[in-house]
């Protein structure tokens, strides 16, 4: 699947596998669950293809240039489950690569367009952990104004002139 911005085709996509058919659509149109396995490079595209409902074209598939940090993965894992527990998310994320858990972090899809064309796995760890750490903290002041919120609507109830606040 070719990554589609604003409307446009770019030259870059996933070569993803199909997981699950939720639902059919009598004009064969299908919401699905797939798993990206592979970058490829769109080397030529053709919108609709004959006999088809879909576009097609010739790829090139991108490799990867290195194996990564396995510290710099840890961190990203450890960071994405920090991110989801401020967040009340219950995820199992074990087994996750930070490639699968970038689709969680807060990226634009620009952003998620530029992350997929990072093929060093490194610069690619790099760019997650920065995105991580630009998100964590607007998501702790966003959970510190909710609890300011709740906190102020207690007060509601108080009576300033009584000072026995175990009571309460």
């Amino acid at each position: 699947i070719p990554t589609v911005i604003n409307g446009n085709v770019a030259d870059f996509g996933t070569e993803v596998e199909l997981i699950e058919i939720f639902k059919r659509y009598k004009n064969g149109e299908m919401d699905v669950r797939l798993r990206g396995l592979k970058v490829f490079r769109l080397m030529e595209f053709t919108e609709i293809m004959e006999g088809k409902l879909y576009g097609g074209g010739t790829v090139q598939e991108v490799d990867s240039q290195d194996e990564g940090d396995e510290a710099l993965r840890l961190e990203i894992q450890q960071k994405t489950m920090a991110l989801f527990s401020a967040l009340g998310v219950d995820k199992d994320l074990s087994g996750y690569e930070p490639y699968d858990l970038a689709h969680y972090v807060g990226f634009s899809k620009s952003e998620e367009f530029e992350l997929l064309k990072i093929f060093d796995k490194r610069k690619r760890q790099a760019f997650i952990l920065e995105q991580l750490e630009k998100v964590m903290p607007v998501i702790d002041e966003t959970k510190r104004m909710k609890d300011r919120i709740l906190l102020n609507g207690e007060f509601r109830h108080f009576d300033p002139l009584d000072f026995d606040l175990d009571s309460k």
